[in-house]
């Protein structure tokens, strides 16, 4: 129970904390100045075009889709997973076997 408990804190944190670095971090750094987008100044390619869309309902201006909210999701459970394993291998305890109970043959 314990290491389920420390599973589900470590992957859903680091799920946040990817979304949270890639709506705040990565989505203005690759979008920039949105306005260019809806003048058709910048030329998107089809990588732009999978992780962002374009509506009317944002003045055709720039946002993340579907797949990229769960590609982000993707890419930080695989972290947490990652990072659960190490906390596993170094920090909590491992089970000792008693000898007692052993089968005795």
């Amino acid at each position: 129970m314990k290491r389920f408990l420390a599973f589900g804190i470590v992957v859903g944190g680091s799920i946040l904390i990817s979304h949270l670095v890639n709506y705040l971090t990565v989505v203005p750094c690759v979008i920039g100045d949105e306005c260019d987008y809806d003048v058709g100044k910048c030329d998107r390619g089809k990588v732009f075009e999978l992780f962002f869309e374009q509506s009317s309902d944002t003045g055709y201006h720039p946002e993340p889709t579907l797949f990229n909210f769960f590609f982000v999701t993707l890419i930080g459970a695989m972290v947490g997973i990652c990072i659960f394993k190490i906390i596993v291998h170094y920090r909590l305890p491992k089970r000792k076997v008693s000898q007692n109970c052993a089968r005795k043959a």
